[in-house]
């Protein structure tokens, strides 16, 4: 595989973690998988700023940021599970986003020039 076409693999393997995650605990409903799937979330935000300004810059965290504060909310307040799986969605979207190759590879993001 070229330079040119080389996908940053790290915030793929959090969106998988998150979206097995939230399966899990959506199939299986146990206590221990709340604390596996907020493991899963903090693993993604963790793999979108691992090496963020010499990849997209922090925008893409900020919105995983967001999306983990969508599912957090979902988990812990009555009323708002709704909340989850759009979470869960923003965080794979931002996730897949950060990994696809930028169309200038050897150009700093604009936030860190």
């Amino acid at each position: 595989m070229s330079e040119k076409m080389k996908i940053y693999r790290y915030p793929v393997y959090g969106a998988m973690a998150t979206a097995a995650a939230y399966a899990l605990d959506h199939s299986l409903g146990w206590e221990l998988m709340r604390f596996v799937f907020g493991l899963a979330v903090l693993l993604n935000l963790i793999a979108l700023a691992w090496k963020a300004s010499k990849w997209r810059g922090y925008r893409p965290v900020s919105y995983g940021l967001v999306g983990a504060i969508l599912v957090f909310l979902g988990k812990l307040s009555q009323g708002a599970e709704d909340l989850v799986p759009i979470g869960v969605f923003a965080l794979i979207a931002v996730s897949l986003w950060t990994a696809w190759p930028p169309k200038n590879p050897g150009e700093r993001p604009p936030c860190c020039q």
